[in-house]
């Protein structure tokens, strides 16, 4: 529970700091590889204590790309983190980085990081408010996950501050897609 309680206590930080516009970006050459190694080792207990089939896609040549190490690796565990959480025993979460290119809905050049699982999936009329601060797609008493609603909305202000977009596709019983 303490665990539980320091996560919940960080991610309010964070959310709060976002909020006032007082987050600060340290921009630096990061490897792609090196940054989603780390985070897939932090949530490697909890896939194999469900039996989950990790599959990690990188390019064949090593990535560098400038941004804030500590921002993008919480990201990538937010986004692993969820994919673990609702992905039923014996299912799959898979991770693809492609090579840096030209990024339309951005125009700009970037790399594209996928995380997609056979989870539960998200209700089509919940995927625009999931980004949300402490929202929940079950709210309700009984609900079986746990959290505070706070992961993606970290995610969304991240990604964003990094000049990037976040996008998801989700079917319920199929699993999520997120980029």
């Amino acid at each position: 529970k303490g665990d539980t309680l320091l996560k919940l206590i960080s991610s309010i930080l964070d959310v709060t700091q976002i909020e006032a516009g007082k987050v600060r970006l340290t921009f630096e050459p990061i490897s792609v590889g090196d940054l989603v190694s780390s985070a897939l080792s932090s949530i490697k207990p909890q896939a194999q204590k469900k039996g989950l089939t990790i599959d990690l896609k990188l390019p064949a040549r090593a990535v560098e790309v400038r941004g804030d190490r500590e921002k993008l690796r919480q990201v990538m565990v937010n986004l692993l983190s969820n994919a673990v959480k609702f992905t039923p025993k014996g299912g799959w979460v898979q991770v693809l980085v492609t090579e840096v290119k030209f990024q339309p809905d951005l125009d700009a050049e970037g790399w594209h990081f996928v995380v997609q699982d056979s989870g539960v999936g998200i209700p089509s009329d919940q995927l625009e408010k999931i980004f949300q601060s402490f929202y929940q797609v079950d709210n309700s008493s009984t609900r079986e996950f746990g959290g505070a609603g706070l992961g993606l909305a970290i995610v969304k202000s991240y990604v964003e501050g990094h000049g990037g977009k976040v996008r998801v596709q989700s079917e319920v019983g199929q699993g999520s897609r997120f980029e």
